[in-house]
């Protein structure tokens, strides 16, 4: 047997287990068999196999048992390797350790102390109690079986990781160490997690188990800090990364629009559409960059445009008075005379640069007029075929030209949403007739010459007084585009036909308006009698069938703050507004709030809500809402913004922010902004003073029916300086103009300064009228537009 202390009780445990397997196999007649030796494999190999039978028996239906039967024979287990030896434990300290009830240590522990195995003690016919003491057979098994060898080398290890954690623990305490971090940390955690320890198991390897938890604990909790602060740095980092990406996108959508109206500028429609593509986001319904408004305008445009040149692809013909020739316009650049009897060619009038689109002939047939998509018109001589002026002044394709009745005038339609009067002479501009906001398809004289109709694809038709260039009436009621207009022989009736599969007819509307009346005033020098004023109008100026323009209104949310708090000169007010005074800031607040809640990406309903906070002097939150939609490009805001930094409005003055705004404000439509600009200029705020800069933006101004640059140039008329020579004419039509934009906007004070202060220039203007001839009194002075803002039904400027 030798001197090995093991091998008595291993060869009595493989003796045991020979005897069991002889008797299984014959009862009556048990023989050991040599197979059944090396089959468990001899003395040593016995034990272990043995001991796995019985590992895998308790571990077969609930395998949680594996992690109990570890932890107990470890904690029976004093050492490790050869020195390893038994070590007594009770089963309250096995409960203690393992965290596992009483039945839960009987079932891992009563296999191994059944008749036959006896591998724990006490044996199995001693029920367990919390004071059993439990105990290995022998140390053979720690030696020999393989297991609970891995098992103890473990354990070993775990304690060694437990120490090391808890001197570490123990110089942290006295601020002598560092937190765990990095792989460190992982480990620590890990082990914890695998280990699960307890304050019992821990007492077996001495220390502080509860500072050493709580340096672990710690540790995790400042690296989870740690982490959540790096990463909300990284998302701000990133959201100051995507506004600086935000604002370079902006700059770039900025530089690309302004390509897209050169291009646009010089009728390259594809390149404008094209490069206005590139300054917008590939999908504007979930964009994924700020949307430029100006951009979406001038895409519009371009589009417009497009289907405007499809249109005009088709030829136009023109009989000559006496019938004897026709007049052709084409493509090819170039209109043609024909005599009519022979089909002979008999001149071609060369001088267009693109197609023509009509061509007309004067009344004694001894003109004609083209008009072309090089943005000009021009007249030619018929004898001869020379041109014999072009009207330079459109800035877009022209859709149609007519002489007047006597020939001595043309009017021009064009896609630049205005008609223009020429006189036939001179060939010089006498008026622009502003007011449509789409194409003007065409326009026509009244048999008497004194009125225009033009036709707009806005899905309006109006009427002007040719004397005045006013605004007379909007015929109001098709759906679609109006196409064409004309007047009846007797001029009572205008007939209008749409895209919109009909035609109407107009037999009732107002010939001249209050403002008319007042140039009349002026012009006659002395106040008209009741009943020339009654002359003035053919019928009274109510409402018929087909005129009445009724806006419609709902209760929805979004309606009603359009209604409340809506901008009058926001270019996408779904409303006609309410001047910032007028704003009942309770009800507005209400209104608005629900309505930007049920449509939060709508920047309309959002400024709106804005405004209305300015009114009820919350300011910090209403500077928040316009700076939002200000910095996604909604014009509005921006001129809004400006004035907030212009006055220092729940946010720190910056004037030269607010020339910024102004400026981005005016060029996405929104027409107050280019007085705002112009006054910066002019005070030298924000910018160093330019006058002339600053009467320029002025000017722009009232290109765009601003009334605040009208009445800023009715002032400079009225007073003459170095910027404008004094013109009390000029200021009396800048006064007029602004009077009526004031009052359709519903600022009613300022509409009545206006009218009073336009009274008074009457008077003072009343004696340079005196000189004027009868010709010269039919138009307003020169160099001034009759504007008619898009704003309103109608009115003079």
């Amino acid at each position: 047997m030798g001197t090995d202390p093991d091998q008595l009780p291993l060869m009595q445990h493989a003796l045991m287990r020979l005897w069991e397997l002889a008797r299984a196999r014959a009862p009556n007649a048990p023989h050991l068999h040599l197979d059944d030796y090396d089959a468990e494999g001899g003395i040593k190999g016995s034990l272990s196999r043995h001991a796995d039978e019985i590992f895998a028996e308790i571990t077969r239906d609930v395998a949680e048992r594996a992690d109990t039967a570890r932890r107990l024979f470890c904690l029976l287990t004093e050492g490790e390797g050869e020195s390893a030896v038994r070590r007594l434990a009770e089963v309250a300290e096995v409960i203690e350790v393992t965290g596992k009830p009483l039945d839960e240590i009987a079932a891992a522990a009563d296999p191994f102390r059944a008749l036959g195995r006896s591998l724990l003690m006490p044996a199995l016919e001693r029920p367990l109690a919390p004071d059993t003491v439990l105990d290995i057979s022998h140390e053979s098994l720690i030696r020999q079986w393989q297991k609970l060898r891995d098992w103890v080398q473990v354990e070993a290890a775990s304690a060694d990781h437990y120490r090391d954690n808890e001197r570490r623990a123990q110089r942290w305490s006295a601020r002598t160490a560092e937190f765990l971090d990095g792989i460190d940390l992982d480990v620590a955690l890990d082990w914890r997690s695998r280990e699960r320890p307890t304050a019992q198991w821990a007492a077996r390897y001495g220390g502080d188990f509860a500072i050493a938890m709580r340096f672990l604990d710690e540790s995790q909790e400042r690296r989870d800090r740690l982490s959540r602060e790096a990463a909300k740095e990284r998302a701000a980092a990133a959201n100051r990364l995507a506004e600086r990406l935000a604002e370079a996108q902006l700059h770039q959508s900025r530089f690309l629009t302004e390509r897209a109206r050169e291009a646009l500028r010089d009728e390259h429609l594809e390149t404008a559409k094209a490069i206005a593509m590139a300054a917008l986001p590939d999908d504007l319904s979930a964009p994924d960059r700020p949307i430029w408004f100006p951009a979406v305008s001038v895409l519009a445009d371009a589009r417009s445009r497009d289907r405007q040149r499809a249109v005009l692809q088709r030829l136009s013909a023109a009989f000559s008075p006496d019938g004897a020739r026709v007049v052709t316009a084409s493509l090819d650049y170039t209109a043609r005379l024909w005599y009519v009897a022979t089909g002979a060619a008999l001149a071609v009038l060369q001088g267009h640069t693109r197609g023509v689109s009509s061509a007309a002939f004067s009344p004694d047939g001894a003109r004609v007029v083209t008009a072309c998509s090089d943005n000009t018109a021009r007249l030619w001589d018929v004898a001869t075929g020379a041109s014999l002026a072009v009207l330079q002044g459109h800035t877009q394709t022209l859709t149609s030209a007519a002489f007047s009745p006597d020939g001595a005038w043309v009017v021009t339609a064009c896609s630049d949403n205005t008609a223009r009067l020429w006189d036939v002479t001179t060939g010089a501009s006498l008026a622009v007739l502003q007011g449509h906001t789409q194409t003007v398809a065409s326009a026509a004289f009244s048999p008497d010459g004194a009125r225009v109709v033009t036709a707009s694809w806005d899905n309006t038709a109006r009427l002007w007084d040719v004397t005045t260039g006013a605004s007379l009436a909007v015929l109001q009621g098709h759906t679609q585009r109006v196409n064409s207009a004309a007047f009846s022989p007797d001029r009572t009736r205008v007939l209008t036909a749409s895209s919109d599969t009909t035609a109407r007819l107009w037999d009732r509307w107002p010939l001249l308006t209050v403002d008319t009346v007042a140039y009349a005033q002026i012009a006659a020098l002395r106040d008209l009698s009741k009943d020339e004023r009654a002359s003035l109008f053919l019928i009274e100026a109510d409402t018929g069938p087909g005129q009445e323009h009724v806006t419609a209104t709902t209760d929805d949310p979004g309606s009603m703050c359009d209604r409340l708090a809506g901008d009058p000169f926001d270019p996408h007010k779904g409303a006609p507004g309410v001047p910032f005074s007028n704003i009942d800031a309770e009800k507005a607040v209400s209104a608005c709030r629900t309505a930007a809640e049920a449509a939060p990406g709508e920047l309309r309903l959002s400024y709106q809500l804005g405004r209305a906070l300015l009114r009820a002097d919350e300011r910090d939150e209403a500077a928040a809402l316009i700076r939002a939609a200000a910095e996604k490009s909604y014009p509005a805001a921006e001129d809004t913004l400006g004035d907030l930094y212009k006055n220092a409005i729940g946010v720190a003055k910056d004037d030269a922010q607010a020339l910024r705004l102004y400026r981005q404000a005016a060029e996405g439509g929104y027409a107050p902004a280019f007085s705002d600009e112009g006054r910066l200029y002019w005070d030298g705020i924000g910018t160093g003073m330019d006058r002339v800069e600053a009467v320029r933006w002025f000017k722009r101004g009232a290109d765009h029916s601003d009334p605040f640059s009208h009445q800023r140039l009715a002032e400079l008329y009225e007073i003459g300086g170095d910027q404008l020579p004094q013109n009390l004419e000029r200021a009396l039509f800048h006064r007029a103009i602004e009077t009526n934009l004031f009052e359709a906007a519903g600022y009613t004070m300022e509409a009545a300064i206006a009218r009073a202060r336009r009274g008074s220039l009457a008077r003072a203007a009343a004696g340079d009228s005196r000189s004027n001839s009868p010709r010269s009194r039919r138009l307003a002075p020169e160099g001034i537009v009759a504007s008619t803002s898009p704003r309103s039904r109608c009115w003079f400027a």
